[in-house]
């Protein structure tokens, strides 16, 4: 069995041996790798080094994506301004405001005559105010004014 002192020059042999390797380890470039017996190893500056890369190029990914993100929502929102005024449109030119089909009449159990209706009370209406119920009730495009029934 080794003396205490035997011991302690084995230690101190070791150490010696490992010193560079922690030196350089710490020490190292950004660039080194340090043989070890468990295998190459990078240093700290090598390691934080790479870090730093993964996290830049991270960083831009994500900013990318972020933009993309931002971009398509904004592409989203002006689709659905487009789409609700055409459909507020579409709604306006054939439902007569309402979702019945222009000419159609309708009884409402209401006071006061609801947007995009008319009463039929028989009034006289002129083309450039109703085109398409005017062209509906008489399918002749070149008639100007017509009274709508009176019931």
């Amino acid at each position: 069995m080794a003396t205490l002192q035997e011991q302690l020059e084995q230690s101190v042999g070791k150490f010696n041996e490992n010193a560079g390797k922690v030196h350089a380890f710490i020490n190292g470039t950004d660039v080194e790798i340090i043989e070890s017996t468990s295998g190459n190893k990078p240093t700290i500056a090598k390691i934080v080094k790479d870090t730093e890369t993964t996290l830049a190029t991270s960083m831009m990914e994500l900013t990318t994506k972020a933009l993309q993100v931002s971009e398509d929502r904004k592409f989203i929102e002006e689709t659905k301004l487009s789409l609700d005024e055409a459909l507020r449109n579409l709604n306006e030119k054939y439902s007569g405001g309402v979702g019945s089909e222009i000419g159609s009449i309708v009884a409402f159990p209401v006071e006061s005559v609801p947007q995009g209706f008319l009463i039929c009370d028989g009034a006289t209406i002129q083309k450039e105010t109703f085109p398409d119920l005017v062209l509906f009730l008489t399918k002749d495009e070149n008639i100007t004014e017509i009274n709508i029934p009176d019931l």
